[in-house]
């Protein structure tokens, strides 16, 4: 099972698009995050399509202790908009509780 770790930083307006439905949100830019979230219940509760990962990975705080939820079963491809920026990126879906969508600097 692989790892990945995140922490915080800014926030910025945001908004995601799947199957022509937009989400406007705030999404954590996180320069100590290696990877990019996205909350799993906002997710469910948007009805962003979700695709279940063959193999789950678990997600480790800056201390290196698992984040709670769990590992990552599922992940989310959105099209992505902030400011002019556009791009789709695919977002791990974990219990983040703090902002909808974490974006690491990959």
């Amino acid at each position: 099972m692989g790892s990945c770790t995140w922490v915080y930083g800014n926030f910025w307006p945001s908004t995601l698009g799947t199957d022509g439905n937009e989400h406007h949100t705030t999404a954590l830019v996180d320069s100590g995050a290696s990877e990019n979230f996205i909350d799993k219940a906002y997710a469910e509760a948007s009805r962003i399509p979700m695709q279940q990962n063959a193999t789950p990975t678990r997600v480790l705080t800056m201390d290196g202790s698992e984040v709670t939820g769990g590992p990552v079963t599922h992940d989310a491809q959105v099209h992505l908009k902030i400011n002019h920026h556009k791009e789709d990126v695919w977002l791990h879906c974990i219990t983040i509780g703090n902002s909808p969508v974490i974006l690491g600097l990959l």
